[in-house]
């Protein structure tokens, strides 16, 4: 006997599979929609300029480091740990792969705007210097900060 037949002899059965599969895409669809921000990460970013003891808030399509108050800003990557928000790690681009993205915007080729492995600089605040995204020291630089609720950090935006 088939699927078909069985499911028209027994209606609660078919009830049942169409109930468990509309419950089933409802709770995919719930966690689904958690893991991603509400706030748009690119509209607005945090940046600053005395490695992240103060942040303002800009367009998070500019590319740091860039002039702000006749400073150096670089982005900042700001977390809620334990209801606090907390600067994780401070972001810049390579002089040369600062200059090469801008060139490429100029002559409206985008996708030469995208950074490539080594163009990123990392670094913790009150770390002395910047490590290249490609090294292994990077990684833990760019790991959200731990939290004492086991509750973990999330990176939050301006208006988040």
């Amino acid at each position: 006997m088939g699927l078909r037949e069985t499911l028209n002899r027994r209606p609660l059965l078919s009830a049942g599979v169409v109930a468990l599969v509309i419950v089933a895409a409802i709770l995919i669809i719930y966690l689904e929609s958690g893991r991603r921000s509400r706030v748009d990460p690119t509209a607005q970013a945090y940046f600053t300029v005395d490695d992240g003891k103060t942040l303002f808030a800009a367009d998070g399509a500019q590319m740091a480091p860039f002039d702000h108050d006749a400073a150096e800003a670089v982005r900042a990557h700001v977390y809620l740990v334990n209801g606090e928000q907390k600067v994780g790690y401070l972001e810049k681009y390579t002089a040369q792969a600062l200059a090469r993205m801008q060139q490429a915007i100029r002559e409206h080729h985008p996708a030469l705007a995208q950074p490539m492995p080594g163009d990123t600089l990392v670094k913790r605040p009150r770390d002395a210097g910047w490590v290249p995204d490609t090294m292994d020291r990077a990684d833990a630089i760019m790991a959200p900060p731990p939290s004492a609720d086991g509750r973990g950090a999330r990176e939050i935006w301006p208006g988040s």
